[in-house]
């Protein structure tokens, strides 16, 4: 039996998922498989549950975080996950990330493509069939979150610099449940 690294969404992220590289030096960006770098291993590694990440620009952790929550919306039921940007095209660019990840899914011999079956893709939401789990990403201060709903993750991309964040924060926190998890 092999020993996996990390977690269980690291394993499924680096077996089934594809994202677009960094321009190499002729400035062309290719598909890739998804390999965590080092920060993304470190992450993963070490979130406890409700977690705040200072980070740098460039290192790739709101595609982490993307990419393990649509892992968890494809292989759990009934899963909940948000994703709050600070603006709108960022907002746009995290959800073109989550989609490109379930439209270039996979075999990790890259021997067939895996195809997941999603009820509904709109701007803002990607909701999975066979799991009824959604994937919903949106910008802060455009939607009352939290309120009446349930989250079962929570990634706050660029918080510091969302409108009135402490109070929108303090919303969105009473809808994440002690299983649950926030970046």
């Amino acid at each position: 039996m092999t020993d996996l690294v990390g977690s269980p969404w690291r394993h499924i992220i680096e077996s089934l998922f594809s994202v677009i590289a960094k321009p190499d030096a002729e400035g062309v960006r290719k598909m890739i498989p998804f390999q965590l770098n080092a920060t993304q291993q470190r992450l993963d590694a070490e979130l406890c549950g409700r977690d705040i990440v200072p980070k740098a620009r460039q290192l790739g952790v709101s595609t982490y975080v993307i990419g393990r929550y649509v892992a968890k919306s494809i292989a759990l039921e009934n899963q909940r996950s948000v994703i709050i940007s600070h603006e709108e095209s960022a907002t746009k660019r995290l959800l073109a990330t989550a989609t490109y990840m379930i439209n270039n899914l996979r075999s990790p011999d890259n021997s067939i493509e895996i195809i997941v079956d999603t009820q509904r893709q709109t701007q803002a939401e990607i909701v999975f069939n066979k799991t009824n789990s959604w994937f919903y990403i949106g910008t802060a201060g455009s939607r009352a979150f939290g309120r009446g709903d349930t989250i079962d993750n929570l990634h706050c991309s660029e918080y510091a610099w969302w409108p009135e964040h402490s109070e929108l924060l303090s919303g969105i926190l009473g809808s994440v449940p002690t299983h649950g998890e926030v970046i």
